[in-house]
């Protein structure tokens, strides 16, 4: 989804609310799971949910994402037992994480990195080299 000025908040917004579902169905189960270390929880939101988060995220990689960056927030901080005014930094220090926009800019360099070691045959090749 982008809007007519080019603007990303709306699937950004959609990506979030769609996430949101998927984390209550997952917070539903593992609430069972009382002796589960967190870091299997943080693998199991890893799997189906951060692939939601970040879908299409090679397009609006420049983008804050701060509604998609707000979901990630809330699930480490309840998963922590923390209050929602905690300061986002102690979390991804005490989770051993990053904010997803640093993920999604080493993602589009891997991209990047990879395309420019293929070979001059393969046809994604012969696209990035038409745009520069």
């Amino acid at each position: 989804m982008i809007t007519p000025g080019g603007s990303f908040s709306d699937t950004q917004n959609t990506l979030s609310c769609q996430a949101l579902k998927n984390i209550f169905i997952l917070n539903k189960h593992l609430y069972k799971f009382t002796d589960m270390p967190i870091s299997q929880k943080i693998d199991l939101f890893d799997k189906p949910i951060s692939p939601i988060l970040n879908y299409g995220s090679d397009v609006w990689v420049f983008v804050k994402g701060s509604s998609v960056e707000r979901v990630h927030l809330q699930f480490l901080k309840r998963l922590l037992g923390v209050k929602r005014n905690t300061q986002n930094d102690f979390i991804y220090g005490k989770v051993g994480r990053t904010n997803y926009q640093t993920c999604r800019y080493h993602n589009i360099i891997k991209h990047w990195l990879k395309l420019l070691r293929t070979n001059d045959n393969k046809f994604i090749e012969k696209i990035y080299l038409i745009k520069i």
